[in-house]
Parts: C-alpha cells; sequence; structure tokens
C-alpha cells in the first residue's frame, strides 16, 4: 500500500552460506551506536562503529559491527526512519517535492540577496563528522601542512593539506568550482548530471590513470559550494547515487566518502591572501584499493598535493607581469605608427611656422593632422574606459528569422561609435545632462545645438526628418546612480549619416524609436552585460542576460530633434537593481564589464538586430569622478 513498516534482516554464515538467524525492525525500535568493548579493551582508538538495535521492549535484536564510523553512521541514519515510522505514501511524497521545491526558491532568493548559505542536510552531516576527526600532522615542507586521520577512519586513508594561497576568497572558489581542471590535470571529463539547487549539482567526472598500478578512475558526485555566514566558502563532493551512471569497462568507479576544500579569508581585510583546506577521504577501488593503507595514501598524497601547488602558483603568478608575446609585438607596432606619425607632425609644425613666417595662413589639414590624435574624449579617466573589442568576442543578438526559429547570431559591429564617457558626482540627481551648456555635446564636431527641448518629438516624423540632414547624430544614454552622493556614467554614441536610412531595419527602428510614444521606448532599449574579469560574486549577480531597461527600472528621454537623443536610466528606480549596483560598487576596483547598448526587433522588418554601440569599463573609481556643480 506504498507504505512501509518493517525491515526484515536476514543474517547469514559467511562460509557455508547458512542462515543464522533472522530479525524484524518496526516502528518504535532503538538504535544505538557505540563501540566494542574489546576495541575500547585494546586501546584501538575506533569508536562509535557499532551499531546495536533493540526492540520496543528494549530486548536486544542484534549488533553489527563495521570498519568505519562513517559506514556505521549511514546504516544508523538509513534505519532511524523505518524505527521512526517516517515512510510516506505517495501523496506524501509529493507534497514533500512541492516542499523541496519551496526551498530551491528560497535558496534562489538567497542567491540574488547575498550569501548563499548551505542547506544540504547530509552534507551539513558529513561536516560536523569532519569536525570530529582526530588529525595528525605527518609532514610540513613547502608552505603546505599535511595531517592524517589517525582513529576513526582506519581502512581509507583520509588526508587533509592546509596551504595559504594569494587570492581572494571569491576567486579562489570561482576556480574551484567553474575551473577545476585548471589545476587538476588529471581530470578529462567533467560533466554535470543535474542541477539540484543553484549551489548544488551532480557531476561525472573522469580522471587519467597514471600507470598500470594507477589505472583511469570515475566517479558521480554530489557536489555543493557556498558562503558560510563567518565568511568561510565551503565546497563539498561526496558520492551519490540519485543519477544512475552506467560503468565504463575502461575506468574504476572510485567511493568519494567525502572530499572538498574549506577557504577561510583573512582577519586582516588589507592581506589579499587565503587559508585553504583541501580534504580527501576516498576508496580507491580497483588494485589500488586492495594494496596496503601506505602505499594508497603515497598516491593520494601526490595528486593532492601537485593541484594545490599548481593553485597556489596561478594566483601567485597573478601578482607579477605576465609574459605576453602578442601584447608586446602589438604595442611594438604602436610605437613604431607613433614614431611615423611623430615625423609627420614635426613635418606640419615646420611648415606651419614656415608659413606663419611669411604672413599666411596655415593650411586646415595640418591642423586636422594633430587634432586626429586625439583618441578619447570626457571627463572619465582614458584609462577607465575603452570601445568593447567585440571581434574577438561577439555578442550575441537575434538573427533575421528570430520570430520562427529563436536563434540568435553573432554580430561584432555596431552602428555607432564611442565618442566620449562622462562620469560626474553629484549632490543630487541630475536630469537631461545633454541640456547643461558645459556638456560634451556642444563640443562634438560642427553641429552643435544650443537649444533643446524638454522631451523627444513625438509628431509626424518631421523634426526627425531635419535630423537626418546632419553628418552624425549623438546617442546618449545616461545611467544615474542613486546617492548620496549621486554619480552619472555618460555614454556618447555617434552615429554615421548612413546609419539613419529609415529604409533600412536599423534605421527605421531608430526613426520610430524617436517619433513614437514613451510606452514604446520602454519596450524597446536593450542592454546586454557581460563581466570581462571580475570575482564569482559579481558574475552570478550580474550574468550576461539581456534586459528591457523600461520594463525594469524609470526611463526619460529628451533631445532637440537635429543633433541627439538622450536617454536618462534611474538606476535606483528598482530594489533588484540596487542590490546589484551595491555588489558591483564593493568590486568596482577590480571589475571589467562590457555594456551592449541596442534596440530591441519585435518584427520580421526590424531583424537582424544591430549594436547602437558598446563600453567597457576596466576597473572605473568612482573617487575620481569629476564633481559637477
Amino acid at each position: 500500500n506504498n507504505l512501509l513498516s518493517i525491515l526484515r534482516v536476514e543474517c547469514y554464515r559467511e562460509r557455508t552460506g547458512d542462515l543464522e538467524s533472522s530479525f524484524k525492525i518496526s516502528k518504535g525500535c532503538k538504535l544505538h551506536l557505540g563501540t566494542r568493548k574489546r576495541d575500547i579493551a585494546k586501546g584501538s582508538g575506533t569508536t562509535n562503529n557499532l551499531l546495536s538495535i533493540y526492540s520496543k521492549g528494549d530486548y536486544l535484536l542484534g549488533k553489527f559491527h563495521y570498519d568505519t564510523a562513517e559506514q556505521a553512521e549511514d546504516w544508523y541514519h538509513v534505519l532511524q526512519d523505518i524505527c521512526d515510522g517516517n515512510f510516506k505514501t505517495e501523496h506524501e511524497k509529493k507534497e514533500n517535492v512541492d516542499e523541496e521545491k519551496k526551498e530551491e526558491d528560497e535558496v534562489e532568493k538567497k542567491v540574488n540577496k547575498g550569501p548563499v548559505f548551505l542547506t544540504n542536510k547530509d552534507i551539513e552531516r558529513k561536516l560536523q563528522l569532519a569536525n570530529n576527526l582526530d588529525w595528525e600532522t605527518i609532514g610540513v615542507s613547502n608552505g603546505l601542512r599535511v595531517e592524517r586521520e589517525c582513529k576513526l577512519t582506519k581502512l581509507y586513508p583520509c588526508l587533509k593539506i592546509s596551504c595559504e594561497i594569494p587570492g581572494e576568497a571569491d576567486d579562489i572558489m570561482d576556480l574551484i568550482v567553474n575551473h577545476p581542471e585548471a589545476y587538476d590535470a588529471a581530470i578529462t571529463k567533467r560533466e554535470t548530471l543535474k542541477e539540484i539547487t543553484p549551489h548544488c549539482s551532480i557531476e561525472y567526472v573522469q580522471r587519467k590513470g597514471t600507470d598500470w598500478l594507477v589505472r583511469p578512475r570515475d566517479a558521480v558526485t554530489m557536489r555543493t559550494w557556498g558562503c558560510l555566514s563567518n565568511g568561510i566558502r565551503v565546497v563539498t563532493h561526496q558520492s551519490t547515487s540519485l543519477v544512475n551512471v552506467d560503468p565504463d569497462p575502461n575506468f574504476v568507479r572510485m567511493k568519494i566518502y567525502l572530499s572538498g576544500a574549506a577557504i577561510t579569508p583573512s582577519l586582516d581585510p588589507s592581506l589579499k591572501s587565503c587559508m585553504v583546506h583541501f580534504m580527501l577521504h576516498t576508496n580507491m577501488n580497483g588494485v589500488l584499493g586492495m594494496l596496503p593503507r601506505i602505499v594508497v595514501q603515497r598516491v593520494i598524497l601526490n595528486q593532492i598535493t601537485f593541484n594545490v601547488l599548481t593553485l597556489r602558483d596561478i594566483f601567485a603568478a597573478k601578482r607579477f607581469v605576465q609574459l605576453d608575446y602578442d601584447q608586446i609585438l602589438n604595442e611594438m607596432r604602436v610605437q613604431n605608427t607613433a614614431i611615423n606619425n611623430a615625423t609627420s607632425i614635426s613635418k606640419y609644425k615646420s611648415m606651419k611656422q614656415i608659413v606663419e613666417k611669411q604672413g599666411e595662413k596655415a593650411p586646415v589639414g595640418e591642423d586636422a593632422c594633430l587634432t586626429s590624435m586625439k583618441s578619447k574624449s570626457g571627463s572619465m579617466d582614458p584609462s577607465f574606459w575603452t570601445e568593447t573589442p567585440i571581434q574577438q568576442k561577439p555578442f550575441m543578438v537575434r538573427g533575421k528569422n528570430y520570430l520562427n526559429d529563436r536563434i540568435k547570431i553573432e554580430t561584432n559591429h555596431t552602428a555607432a561609435k564611442l565618442v566620449a564617457v562622462d562620469m560626474f558626482e553629484t549632490q543630487d540627481r541630475v536630469d537631461h545632462i545633454a541640456s547643461r551648456a558645459d556638456n560634451f555635446r556642444h563640443t562634438y564636431g560642427k553641429k552643435a545645438n544650443s537649444t533643446s527641448s524638454s522631451s523627444l518629438p513625438t509628431d509626424d516624423g518631421s523634426q526627425w526628418s531635419r535630423q537626418l540632414t546632419n553628418e552624425e547624430v549623438l546617442f546618449i544614454v545616461h545611467f544615474q546612480v542613486p546617492g548620496p552622493p549621486y554619480y552619472s556614467l555618460v555614454l556618447y554614441f555617434a552615429l554615421e549619416h548612413e546609419k539613419l536610412d529609415p529604409e533600412k531595419p536599423f534605421g527605421k527602428l531608430l526613426e520610430d524609436f524617436v517619433t513614437k510614444d514613451d510606452e514604446y521606448r520602454h519596450n524597446r532599449l536593450k542592454l546586454i552585460p557581460r563581466v570581462v574579469e571580475g570575482s564569482w560574486v559579481v558574475k552570478k549577480t550580474v550574468g550576461e542576460t539581456p534586459a528591457i531597461l523600461g520594463k525594469k527600472l524609470d526611463q526619460r528621454y529628451y533631445g532637440d530633434g537635429e543633433s541627439y537623443v538622450e536617454v536618462d536610466v534611474d538606476v535606483g528606480s528598482s530594489v533588484i537593481a540596487r542590490r546589484i549596483l551595491g555588489v558591483v560598487k564593493g568590486y568596482a576596483k577590480t571589475l571589467a564589464i562590457d555594456l551592449a547598448i541596442l534596440l530591441e526587433g519585435h518584427e520580421e522588418s526590424e531583424l537582424p538586430e544591430v549594436l547602437i554601440g558598446s563600453v567597457r569599463l576596466i576597473h572605473p573609481d568612482l573617487s575620481k569622478a569629476v564633481t559637477l556643480i
């Protein structure tokens, strides 16, 4: 009746296979973990490896002796459910599934709010067991401390290696969780089989062998990672049977009782280093598993030591300038070009001096050559920004047939060029920043217009048609960061005349964006973020999912109908955006992020999508923002 209430236990003689005894375990029976008396008398130190089972009337039904305390504890939890009567009907199991779904939703909320706390009860139980282990130091060398558990795990080696790694906790955890093959050269295949929660998954791993003794091995493990309330990051692995993977005859399936790493940050925030503890308790199985413990221990120790030293070297190398031959060659080419340009400029200067001495005006082309050497404009330090090199890594946008096949395509070009970036600090929020007399747009090109309307034109498009007569039009995106102090990040994209052709998809979409109402604009302006360099926390928080800004944030639109269009994006108008911004601001000085701006196409005539432009912000320092009065 879908309800298990009694378990029959049968005991057989090992040599003859004859039934020795049998008994039943049901609700009300009692379990007890203890130690055999002869083990206590011998002083062997093995504890909690004897499981005793008693009936409802405290009558001893049987005793089971295990090789390790972990095995005894595993059987204890299996049988305890029967003794407690915790087996559920199918309807009750469905309710449990619903409760687990709620728990996953709660975990998802915690992901959005900040640190993620471990919730897996089985992992928590394993961590408690690890805390009770009795460690014995067996060696200290090259900055590594090697320890061995000496009481509870006598059958299979349980080893721990601790060392200091010069890096931030989030960066170390990101490498261990997402790129373990970077420091563990033995991994040949790693596949995620099932995502249980955002921070718990089941994965299949294959490892290469070294010789006839250490054959290739594989394992199916449950992996859990997260941040504890005290700031310690924890990554754990243990073998699981929740997902069935057929054995591969070319691999030996190993049993991992508990493996993982604990990353403890420094008490001094100024020290960017962490103490990392790696632990591995496993049964290697195969021929290796049948060899003496000291041999198995040596094989495992060599493997862990190599991984830890490689991980430490990866982060230690970041403190030094990396030898990049491509960069050296590129810079040499740039220097050669600069030398050639300098020679040309010196010729122009000498020509100008000669002409001025003769009382004539210097040719316009000479001044133009000098002016063209200016590469970046705006108040933001040029070292903090550049135009995204999308030729190296394109963005994904909607293709021509996206409405039918839902396929996105790569794009490595933009409709506009990024000509300037401003970063201001203000005491209050500034709207319509392009209307200020000191704004960049008044100094850009020869088409600056000193008058500005309060909002974009919304009539039949006559004002927009006048805009087509200009050589270039500025598309200004103004991100308003809440305060105080308030910050303004202003991006200036210059659209060339040929890009404004209303007969082409992008030109028609841009014309509609300017001439139609705000509701239309709210559903069109799209942002694609991409974290190029940053911690694991920032990458998970920001993501790379495109977002329609007008659906989540308040936006205001301005323009003069001739030379510019301005979109003000109030980042502080959304609680979620505030939280994401709080995380990003905390890591800003170590962050490199790409921001791509485009208009979303909803009809076939508006596809494929075209990027308006993109910017890469490189370690922006808010303290360097220009104060705007």
